[in-house]
């Protein structure tokens, strides 16, 4: 059924138009010719999100980057601690890191996505966080659930311009 399947986003990026979830997961990129800083933090949508990272040094990275903004970051080490966070909170937005050892992140979110329908919750947005940019990896990320894709090293401009453009697309 259609209403169990995660909303796509549809956010611009340097190389394509916008793509609908069905033909392939969008690559997140700043948009192109944003030589402005994204929205003031008082002006953005306090999200709540969910890192899901094994690497302190990448948990450092992007709890930097939202250190001075109005989103609430709570972060897993591990899939499996990622998975009982989400189900006692309220997430807008998860950062899932897809190469984690023992529950990977396709794993965690084909998870998420199995509890949501037994609870007749909404999908959550789902970001993948990956190294890998193979074509055959977007289908993986796609099939696990996930909305779209950002490749690392993950860059400042590039994660705040995405959060702020989900701060319209929460689930609470």
């Amino acid at each position: 059924m259609s209403h169990n399947m995660p909303k796509p986003l549809s956010l611009p990026t340097a190389s394509q138009p916008h793509q609908p979830l069905a033909q392939a997961p969008p690559t997140l990129t700043p948009t192109q010719g944003a030589g402005s800083d994204p929205t003031p933090p008082t002006q953005l949508k306090a999200l709540h999100i969910l890192l899901v990272e094994d690497s302190p040094d990448n948990q450092l990275l992007i709890r930097s980057y939202v250190k001075q903004t109005p989103y609430r970051l709570d972060i897993a080490d591990q899939g499996a601690i990622a998975l009982e966070q989400f189900k006692k909170n309220d997430y807008d937005l998860i950062l899932m890191d897809m190469q984690m050892p023992v529950m990977d992140g396709y794993d965690t979110t084909r998870a998420i996505r199995a509890w949501e329908r037994e609870h007749h919750r909404p999908p959550a947005q789902v970001i993948a966080l990956t190294a890998l940019a193979h074509k055959e990896d977007g289908g993986k990320i796609l099939e696990a659930g996930c909305n779209a894709h950002m490749t690392k090293p993950i860059k400042k401009q590039a994660l705040l311009e995405i959060l702020q453009a989900c701060t319209g697309r929460s689930t609470s």
